[in-house]
């Protein structure tokens, strides 16, 4: 289950490099959430150095942006430690850039930052650190957090077994556009009471209602 969002990596420097070429004056709160010239101009920096696949200069100017508070810049900083792009792979660090980023409520921040604690990676192995910070992620709507956290219901691990829950997020991640939790969906269905199976399906429908698709 380890994903560094090396797909996310290239998704979030794509939608600052819009926003930049669009001039917008809403930006997206995940992408830009310090209004600082000096930290705009450096994440913007980092992203014509990024597209150019320059990448020690990306990480260079997205650097000086995370150590102004800058939650996008956070992440993608962790994640070019995650896979060792433009900086030597280090576990601890990306780690140490995830949490800063997820402690400001970065949604991807919190999913792999669960994913480095559930596989061991920066950080001793904690499937309880793991279940929380994948529930944080999952709770803003995040289908690669919401696959884990079924995962971890299913498998018992951080959490009591816990078919109930573990078919409640899998429907979740499934109506989020995660194809993997399929499968893992019909496995916890097999393992349910037609009760249980009315329980999931009640919850899920309670969540949809309050938490419409966008």
């Amino acid at each position: 289950m380890l994903r560094i969002a090396g797909k996310s990596l290239a998704l979030l420097a794509k939608r600052v490099f819009r926003f930049f070429s669009q001039n917008s004056t809403t930006p997206d709160q995940h992408i830009i959430d310090n209004k600082s010239v000096a930290t705009t101009e450096a994440l913007q920096r980092g992203v014509v150095a990024f597209s150019a696949q320059d990448f020690p200069a990306a990480s260079k100017w997205f650097r000086e942006a995370a150590e102004q508070g800058n939650a996008a810049a956070q992440l993608i900083l962790g994640t070019m430690y995650g896979n060792g792009k433009g900086v030597p792979q280090d576990f601890a660090q990306a780690v140490s850039w995830y949490r800063k980023a997820a402690e400001q409520g970065n949604v991807l921040a919190q999913s792999n930052l669960g994913i480095l604690y559930g596989n061991g990676k920066g950080v001793p192995q904690d499937f309880a650190q793991a279940v929380s910070w994948y529930r944080k992620a999952a709770e803003q709507g995040n289908a690669t957090a919401q696959f884990n956290l079924g995962g971890m219901y299913k498998t018992g691990k951080g959490v009591p077994r816990d078919y109930v829950e573990a078919h409640f997020w899998f429907n979740l991640a499934v109506t989020a556009g995660d194809e993997r939790a399929l499968k893992h969906l019909d496995h916890a269905a097999k393992h349910m009471t037609p009760v249980d199976t009315f329980k999931a399906l009640k919850r899920a429908r309670e969540w949809f209602e309050t938490h419409p698709q966008k």
